[in-house]
């Protein structure tokens, strides 16, 4: 509502130019109420509404329950504006990070770190001992 109209609008015209679908689109406004709760006891409660513009996009692939003589109707894109080439990208990115995984599964893990359980703010002795001397302090 009200600012996201912009993102709104840009998200259904990037997916509609990577596949073809219907469009229907229609403004109105949204009444919002906002209701303060008073801190102290004796004060009243306060409303404020306001109204708000809206948008709602209704993307179909197949059009079917959309009515095409809709003033807000807008008909898929000509195949040759459709570039759908990215909508693979997850899937290959996925096989990308599988056989790097199993590349690197053949190679030395990464030492882990050693976990003392402690209060907070505590040093563990095992941390003192590795510590060197601050400002003539013994450890």
């Amino acid at each position: 509502m009200g600012r996201a109209i912009n993102k709104a609008v840009t998200i259904a015209e990037i997916l509609k130019r990577k596949m073809p679908l219907h469009q229907i689109t229609s403004l109105t406004s949204c009444e919002i109420v906002d209701v303060f709760e008073p801190l102290e006891e004796g004060l009243d409660v306060v409303e404020s509404r306001r109204f708000v513009s809206c948008m709602i996009i209704t993307l179909s692939r197949d059009g079917e329950g959309m009515d095409l003589k809709d003033i807000g109707y807008q008909p898929p894109l000509p195949s040759e504006e459709i570039q759908p080439g990215d909508l693979n990208v997850r899937r290959q990115t996925a096989a990308a990070i599988t056989t790097s995984t199993d590349q690197k599964a053949t190679s030395t893990p990464l030492p882990q770190k050693e976990i003392v359980e402690g209060k907070t703010g505590d040093v563990a002795e095992k941390d003192r001992e590795k510590t060197p001397e601050i400002e003539g302090k013994p450890p």
